[in-house]
């Protein structure tokens, strides 16, 4: 069972298991022209559901709405249909209830319709009686190209990756920790280890350091974070009697000594660490690029990470032995 920081600690929402009830409502036409500065709806007699914040991920065919501290993510499944702008207009009102930003996570989008973009105009002009914002992220070349033919190109701000969009709106700073960024790691590390070296593991109370202290293991496998708008390094670093003890069980005989095969080990499950977070990151938004893993080893050594800033460790303790994950992330100048 993976586990992650405290949310409540760490001042983040942990949704519940209510699914809000999906209501489809009559088809717009088509034919109607898309503006930039959309006027306001007519109000509407609110509905209790209409009315409740949402709390929980709401799925369907077309989207995925979920909720965190201060913003709500819409992660589109493919193209933004007429269709799909039906479902999201039929929660229109709860997303503006919700009194959060708005971060359209548009990966899988190659077009809008003229539907979705008069809902998002909208949305765009409600939110701002409670001073929150739209942001669009991962967004195509054939995506900008579907917007500036509407003329509406202008009317939303574009973000390379979730990242970017949270730092933009004030959510996230360079040295604060973002819980949904490292959960993932967490719940990768203990899977990996259950799965590849019958290892049961549980995370310990966090801590920072900084970049230059020293690091209380032997081997130490690093791996680079690159995306748009942030870099940094996730390592993964075990005392000599720990890893031994993962290693033999993952190659199923006994390990003695650390040989380069050994080190070969750590570096490969550095790599699956790391792919495994990277593939629930990315669906989030966040752009994470391809990169390969190194090791180092040596009593106490030092790890060079990628930027000056925090670094975010996470202590482990396993019927293999104790270890330790540590995470930093750093805005790119650019982003």
């Amino acid at each position: 069972m993976s586990q992650g920081i405290d949310q409540n600690a760490k001042n983040d929402i942990a949704p519940t298991d209510s699914q809000p009830t999906l209501q489809a409502s009559p088809p717009q036409s088509q034919s109607e022209p898309v503006a930039a500065s959309a006027p306001q709806p007519a109000p509407s007699q609110p509905t209790k559901q209409s009315m409740q914040v949402i709390q929980a991920k709401i799925t369907n065919k077309y989207f995925e709405v979920a909720p965190f501290n201060g913003y709500l993510t819409v992660n589109f499944s493919g193209d933004v249909t007429r269709d799909a702008a039906k479902f999201l207009e039929d929660m229109q009102q709860q997303l503006v209830f919700s009194k959060a930003h708005l971060i359209f996570v548009c990966k899988n989008v190659m077009l809008m319709s003229k539907q979705a973009i008069r809902l998002m105009l909208m949305l765009k002009q409600q939110l701002k009686t409670n001073s929150k914002h739209i942001r669009l992220v991962l967004v195509s070349e054939h995506l900008k190209s579907n917007l500036r033919l509407e003329g509406v190109f202008d009317a939303f701000k574009i973000c390379g990756d979730l990242r970017g969009a949270l730092m933009d709106l004030g959510i996230l700073s360079n040295k604060s920790l973002d819980v949904n960024f490292v959960n993932p790691f967490l719940a990768a590390t203990l899977n990996v280890l259950q799965i590849q070296a019958k290892t049961e593991s549980k995370p310990g109370k966090i801590s920072v350091i900084k970049p230059t202290d020293k690091i209380d293991g032997d081997l130490t496998g690093i791996i680079g974070l690159m995306s748009e708008t942030f870099s940094g390094t996730v390592a993964i670093s075990f005392p000599t009697a720990t890893f031994i003890n993962v290693a033999s069980r993952m190659l199923g005989e006994t390990v003695n000594e650390v040989t380069q095969e050994i080190k070969d080990v750590v570096a490969e499950l550095t790599n699956i660490i790391l792919g495994m977070a990277k593939a629930v990151l990315n669906e989030k938004g966040y752009a994470l690029q391809n990169a390969l893993p190194s090791v180092v080893s040596g009593q106490d050594h030092n790890i060079f990470h990628s930027g000056q800033g925090p670094v975010i460790v996470i202590p482990f303790e396993s019927d293999s032995g104790p270890f330790k994950i540590m995470v930093v992330v750093n805005n790119n100048d650019s982003g």
